[in-house]
């Protein structure tokens, strides 16, 4: 059987105040083009369908024309919800769309929802579990404590009638880990530890393959066939992988599950762009003259210059008008170490310009120039017997 495994497309998802709705539509169209190319007898999208527990109706609509366009392509479509989601919205009519083969798992009700689906080695029963916290089972369990994410997951799927020589397929959104190793994760989600969250991959043993959504780097946890799709676009520029996949399963009568990855192309990258600003300028004006698309791309801009620049963003966003971040590499300090320099002794004894100058070497690295102590010395410096009068 040919699966599809998708997850965490956060539709709706606005990235440092820009969204990103033009960009999902573009990938969206993509990985429909794939689809009708590599013809999977199933999709699954595990998770963090939408970016909002309540979407907004741009963001409704556009999952509603990829859900339509994807069973005109002939597949079963298979979805849970994720952290972000709310069940009870992403779940209405549910059990309508069930006859036209788009299943929507909603709230976890005691036992997870299994689809069954069938190819030429004979039945595939497709597990659905929604994200779990351990409230939302603890109704469930009775006597059994269950104070884990692990805890949940164990018990929902001691809830299923695991049948010898069956191939079961597991739909899961959760913070995987496989013994002692963590995933990898990025600023765009919630950054978790382990232990409360973690769920080792120990529990899904009874599994041909496991879908998972929740983190946003693709890649596979532990074994070949436990594997996070993550998710289409770049939400943080802390992926730095440059080019994100559809991830193909090939699920045989019998033997391992075969992955191949498709590359996606976004609309426009989500970069670091690094340089001098004089720099950056010239490369955007030769990029504006070529009317190159790279220039429209999301970038967090790190200038290296040594100098106080006046008013940087602006001007940059003449050439890059999605500039969502600016660092200043050579301001970067460490407050706590500034603070434990200076004592109040310090604070007693040394003038404001003093003060200013230990402050600015801080953040620079460099001692003030001839002609900046000038203009320093030209400078009416206000507060100075204030601050002394309230320390003595």
């Amino acid at each position: 059987m040919r699966i599809v495994h998708l997850a965490d497309l956060h539709l709706g998802i606005r990235v440092y105040g820009f969204s990103l709705l033009d960009d999902q539509k573009h990938i969206l169209n993509q990985i429909l083009e794939k689809i009708e190319q590599i013809r999977p007898q199933a999709v699954l999208i595990c998770g963090d369908v939408y970016d909002k527990a309540q979407p907004s109706s741009t963001a409704v609509s556009l999952l509603d024309d990829f859900l339509g366009r994807l069973l005109q392509c002939g597949c079963k479509v298979l979805v849970i919800p994720g952290n972000h989601d709310s069940p009870e919205r992403l779940a209405f009519g549910a059990s309508i769309f069930r006859h036209q083969g788009l299943h929507i798992a909603g709230s976890f009700a005691g036992r997870p929802e299994i689809v069954t689906l069938q190819d030429e080695a004979g039945e595939v029963d497709f597990v659905l579990l929604p994200f779990l916290r351990p409230a939302m089972v603890r109704p469930f369990a009775e006597s059994e404590e269950i104070n884990t994410a692990a805890a949940a997951v164990k018990f929902a799927l001691s809830q299923i009638d695991y049948r010898p020589g069956r191939r079961y397929v597991l739909l899961t959104h959760q913070f995987a880990v496989a013994g002692g190793s963590l995933p990898q994760q990025s600023e765009s989600e919630t950054i978790y530890a382990g232990g409360i969250e973690a769920v080792d991959i120990s529990l899904f043993e009874p599994f041909s393959y496991v879908a998972l959504g929740h983190l946003h780097k693709p890649q596979y946890m532990g074994k070949d066939h436990i594997r996070y799709a993550g998710s289409p676009l770049k939400y943080s520029f802390s992926e730095n992988k440059p080019d994100k996949t559809l991830l193909q399963i090939d699920l045989p009568g019998t033997g391992d599950a075969v992955c191949t990855e498709h590359p996606l192309r976004p609309l426009y990258d989500l970069r670091v762009l690094r340089g001098a600003f004089a720099e950056l300028m010239a490369e955007g004006a030769k990029l504006l003259t070529a009317d190159d698309r790279a220039r429209f791309d999301y970038l967090k801009v790190v200038l290296t210059d040594d100098d106080v620049l006046v008013d940087p963003l602006p001007n940059l966003r003449q050439y890059y008008p999605h500039i969502m971040q600016m660092q200043l590499e050579k301001i970067g300090y460490d407050s706590t170490e500034v603070a434990r320099e200076i004592d109040g002794d310090d604070l007693i004894s040394t003038t404001p310009a003093e003060m200013f100058a230990r402050f600015y070497a801080s953040r620079t690295g460099q001692e003030f120039k001839q002609e900046e102590i000038k203009i320093m010395q030209r400078l009416d410096i206000k507060g100075s017997h204030e601050l002394r009068g309230a320390k003595q």
